[in-house]
C-alpha cells in the first residue's frame, strides 16, 4: 500500500502480491488538481509497472480526494480524457488504467449544486463503466457494505463504511449529514494484518461549532471489533483533523501505526494536536506523516506526544507479508512540493508493534492453495478446464505441480 503525497488531499494504491506475473490494484481516491493527483498517482502506478487499474473508489466528493479522477483546469485525470476545458465539453474517453472489475463511491453528492469535479465524476463513471462492462456500485443507504474485492494471493479490500452506514448496523448513524460523515471507509486485509483507510471519515465535535459531529468512528470500531479485528496501520480520518481519530475509536482498534496525510500549505490546521495526543493516549507507537503539515497558531505551542512523529515528505510505502510488514519512505522527492524525501524504514509484526528496519523488507509468504487443481487449470478461487478462458481475477485456487 502506497499512502501518496498529493499535497493537502489524500490519495491511496494497493497492490496485492504478484500473481500469475501480475498485481492487482486498486486506487482510493487520486487527490486534488493542485498538485495534479492524477498526474501524482499516475506516475507511481507507472514506475510500479501497473498499466490498469482493477478498481477504484471514491471515498466522497470533496476535491482533495475527487480532483485527481477528473479534468479541471485542465488537471490530468487518472481515468479519462475529457476533450474540453474544465469539464464542460468532457468526451469521458477512458484511459487505458480506467478499472476493469468495478468503480465504487460513497453516492449522490450531497451538496445539490455540486462542483464541476463531482459533475464531472457523475457524468462520466456511468458512462464508462456502461459502456466497458465494468461494475459501477454506489455504497448508498448502506448498500455494498461488506463487499469483497478481491486483491489475489489471500489478500481482499472490504468496503466497511459509506453514505453514513456502518458495516453490521441498522440504519444510518444519526446526524450523519455531511461529505465526510459519508466517506466510504475500506478495511484491506490478508487475514492477518489490516489496514484500515478512512478518507475524511469523523466522529466527535472538532470545535464550538459546525454540524459535524456523527460518531461514525465509534460506530465502525464496535463494528470491527465485533468481528474481532484489530488494525496494524490505520490511515486516519480528515487529515489529523480535530473531528477525527476518536478516543474510543482508537482504543476500539488498538492501531500500531497510523498515517496521516496532510498539506504543508493547508489553512486548517492538520494534523492536530489533539489527534496526535489520541494516538499517544492510546500507545500507537508509530505516527508517519506524508508532509509536516501545518497547524494554526492557537495550536502551535502543544507538546507533541509522540516527540516529532515522522514527517516522510513524500509517499510512505507499506509492505506486507503474512504478519510482518514494512513501513518506509518511497522515492527521493516530494511528488506533490519537489523537495527532498526523508528516508526510513521500520519492521513490525501484528501485535509486536516496529523497530526500526535493520535488514531487508519481507517478501510473499507463499498463500496455501484453497484449491489444488489435479485437473484443468486453476480460476480465481476454483478449478476450470484446460481449454476454457479465465475471466476471473487471481485467486487461491493453484496448479498440482
Amino acid at each position: 500500500m502506497f499512502a501518496v503525497d498529493i499535497g493537502q488531499g489524500d490519495a491511496s494504491v494497493v497492490l496485492g502480491p504478484k500473481v500469475d506475473g501480475r498485481r492487482m490494484a486498486l486506487v482510493i481516491d487520486a487527490g486534488d488538481r493542485s498538485p495534479d493527483g492524477g498526474k501524482i498517482v499516475e506516475d507511481l502506478l507507472v514506475a510500479e509497472g501497473i498499466t490498469t487499474l482493477d478498481y477504484v473508489v471514491l471515498s466522497h466528493h470533496d476535491s482533495d480526494h475527487l480532483g485527481g479522477f477528473v479534468t479541471v483546469s485542465n488537471s490530468t485525470s487518472l481515468l479519462w480524457t475529457c476533450g474540453g476545458q474544465n469539464g464542460q465539453q468532457c468526451q469521458c474517453a477512458a484511459k487505458s488504467l480506467f478499472p476493469k472489475i468495478a468503480v465504487y463511491d460513497s453516492g449522490k453528492d450531497p451538496q445539490t449544486d455540486g462542483t464541476v469535479s463531482s459533475k464531472e465524476w457523475t457524468k462520466c463513471v456511468p458512462k464508462l463503466t456502461s459502456e466497458r462492462g465494468v461494475a459501477y456500485h454506489s455504497v448508498e443507504d448502506g448498500d455494498h457494505l461488506g463487499d469483497e474485492l478481491d486483491l489475489g494471493g489471500g489478500f481482499k479490500a472490504v468496503i466497511v463504511s459509506g453514505d453514513g452506514h456502518v458495516l453490521g448496523t441498522s440504519g444510518r448513524i444519526p446526524k450523519a449529514e455531511s461529505r465526510n460523515e459519508e466517506s466510504v471507509a475500506v478495511l484491506v486485509t490478508n487475514g492477518t494484518t489490516d489496514l484500515l483507510i478512512t478518507g475524511d471519515l469523523i466522529g466527535q465535535r472538532g470545535s464550538t461549532s459546525g454540524p459535524e459531529d456523527a460518531a461514525l468512528e465509534a460506530a465502525l470500531g464496535q463494528a470491527l471489533v465485533a468481528r474481532g479485528i484489530d488494525v496494524e496501520v490505520l490511515r486516519t480520518g480528515h487529515h489529523g483533523a480535530a473531528n477525527a481519530t476518536e478516543d474510543s475509536f482508537i482504543a476500539a482498534i488498538k492501531p500500531e501505526v497510523a498515517l496521516i496525510s496532510a498539506g504543508n500549505t493547508n489553512t486548517h490546521g492538520h494534523p492536530t494536536c489533539r489527534t496526535l495526543a489520541t494516538l499517544k493516549k492510546n500507545n500507537v507507537g508509530l505516527v508517519v506523516q506524508t508532509e509536516l503539515g501545518k497547524r494554526k497558531p492557537a495550536d502551535t505551542n502543544c507538546n507533541l506526544p509522540l516527540g516529532t512523529p515522522v514527517v516522510a515528505n513524500g509517499t510512505i510505502r507499506v509492505d506486507v507479508s503474512g504478519s510482518r510488514y514494512r513501513v518506509s519512505s518511497y522515492g527521493d522527492t516530494s511528488p506533490a512540493n519537489g523537495n527532498p524525501t526523508a528516508t526510513f524504514a521500520y519492521d513490525c509484526a501484528a501485535s509486536s508493534g516496529c523497530a526500526v528496519s535493520t535488514g531487508e523488507p519481507p517478501e510473499d509468504e507463499p498463500q496455501e492453495c484453497c484449491r489444488v487443481c489435479s485437473s484443468g487449470k486453476p480460476c480465481g478461487d476454483s478449478c476450470i478446464a484446460s481449454t476454457s478462458t479465465c475471466n476471473k481475477p487471481p485467486g487461491c485456487a493453484c496448479a498440482s505441480n
